[in-house]
């Protein structure tokens, strides 16, 4: 489960792929959260998240995070906007979002699993290698009913 499928035909790849919730992408939406809401703001540009980013990583993962019940939105180019609310019952433990999401490779569509609030979230490191970077996984797609 834990490497690429390509087509045997064209060599594209295949399959749908795990994007797991860590404790790299809670701490990166702590940090964002915190500071609009200091500032009385919802939306933020991607320069201005340049100043919470602690690694490479959280830039590719932040915009993950649209798939993940909705906390965050991409709007135009370089624009994420806040769901202060959604955000404020995350953190503080009243909203349950998902922790696992098979993703279909090369389109928008995606499954969401494993439903959790912030403090049923035990390991959030288990889903990082020796070098704390995110381990993506995948599978092969389930067959849909026509």
């Amino acid at each position: 489960m834990k490497t690429k499928k390509t087509c045997p035909c064209c060599g594209r790849q295949i399959g749908e792929r795990q994007v797991t919730l860590y404790s790299g992408m809670v701490s990166l939406l702590w940090r964002i959260f915190d500071y609009l809401f200091q500032n009385g703001r919802n939306e933020i540009s991607r320069k201005e998240i340049r100043q919470f980013i602690e690694s490479e990583n959280d830039t590719a993962r932040l915009g993950d995070w649209k798939y993940f019940g909705g906390l965050v939105e991409k709007k135009e180019k370089g624009t994420y906007r806040l769901d202060m609310r959604k955000c404020r019952e995350f953190f503080i433990g009243q909203l349950s979002i998902p922790t696992l999401i098979w993703k279909v490779t090369g389109k928008d569509e995606f499954d969401c699993d494993n439903y959790k609030t912030i403090d049923e979230i035990k390991s959030l490191s288990s889903f990082l290698d020796d070098n704390g970077k995110y381990i993506s996984l995948y599978r092969i797609p389930k067959i849909k009913e026509i």
